[in-house]
């Protein structure tokens, strides 16, 4: 699931609930809330990758900040607010990744900071089900 506004305008439904994460606050303007690079969290699928965000107006209307309550954070924004989330429903048997940024909106870096090593990771999250 992505979507800067996701978490806002979902957080109250039966479908949220099953995500894993939770609606922490709006992100806020452009001005007020926007990102400006992705880091990983430490021992998460995510971790070690840090990329730059496209700093233009629309990927970063309101992206929401969320924390995790079943699931894991797996990336905050480079002000330390919870961007993504994944986590294992191992009861229910499915797997899910909540991000409130743009992933299309990632910048690539050097050697393994890509959107294509974070994409990989993302797969392999969901097809192995490890966090």
């Amino acid at each position: 699931m992505e979507g800067n506004d996701f978490a806002r305008d979902h957080n109250d439904t039966g479908f949220f609930q099953l995500l894993g994460c939770e609606y922490l606050e709006d992100g806020g303007s452009w001005f007020r809330g926007r990102i400006f690079s992705i880091q990983g969290q430490k021992k998460t699928i995510a971790d070690k990758i840090e990329l730059e965000y496209l700093d233009i107006i629309e990927p970063n209307k309101s992206p929401d900040i969320i924390g995790a309550t079943e699931g894991t954070l797996i990336l905050s924004s480079s002000e330390g607010k919870g961007r993504a989330v994944a986590y294992f429903n191992k009861e229910d048997g499915y797997k899910v990744i909540v991000s409130s940024f743009v992933f299309g909106a990632l910048i690539d870096g050097q050697r393994s900071n890509t959107k294509k090593e974070l994409m990989k990771r993302y797969l392999k999250f969901l097809i192995s089900g490890k966090q």
